[in-house]
């Protein structure tokens, strides 16, 4: 699988028990019914490794516990702490990111409904309590707020964040 046809789960924090189960911290807003995957892949020298899934459940919003084919120790599981979890982007049942990182929305086509395509999110500024979406359009730069309200949707098996930017915003951007 590559890895645009992928999304970001999070990363592994700590080992939980003495089988090989994982805790994930994920970047994503889950509940037990959102996640349907057979596979995951652990990132491991820039490459993603597939394992195959024994459980992967959520543990509040901001975590879930793994267990995959072929970690059955904590030895196995030491050499994967800090490593990042991918899950395949079809695998996504309507999860809201809660504070989308550059992993997760790093080029995915912006449509405004008023301004429709905008470009590609080419990163996520963090600035001071307001971080913005850099959005480069025919190499002009669009910054747009990362807020809920101007979210609409992510679509993350086609890699589409739909957006509502504030009254005026484009026009300024693209006169």
């Amino acid at each position: 699988m590559i890895r645009e046809e992928t999304v970001s789960l999070g990363s592994i924090i700590k080992i939980h028990a003495l089988k090989g189960e994982l805790l994930i911290q994920t970047e994503l807003d889950l509940d037990e019914n959102q996640i349907d995957t057979e596979w995951v892949f652990l990132e491991y020298q820039g490459q993603l490794v597939p394992f195959f899934v024994e459980y992967l459940n959520a543990s509040g919003s901001s975590n879930a516990f793994l267990k995959v084919d072929d970690i059955n120790s904590i030895d196995q599981a030491k050499e994967w702490l800090g490593k990042s979890v991918f899950i395949p982007s079809a695998s996504i049942h309507k999860i809201k990111a809660k504070s989308p990182t550059i992993h997760v929305l790093q080029g995915f086509q912006v449509i405004d409904e008023n301004s429709g395509l905008l470009g590609k999110v080419n990163a996520i500024l963090e600035l001071q309590n307001n971080p913005l979406i850099q959005i480069l359009e025919d190499e002009k730069e669009i910054l747009i707020p990362l807020s809920d309200s101007i979210i609409l949707s992510i679509d993350h098996k086609k890699r589409i964040l739909h957006i509502r930017a504030p009254e005026g915003l484009i026009d300024l951007y693209r006169q």
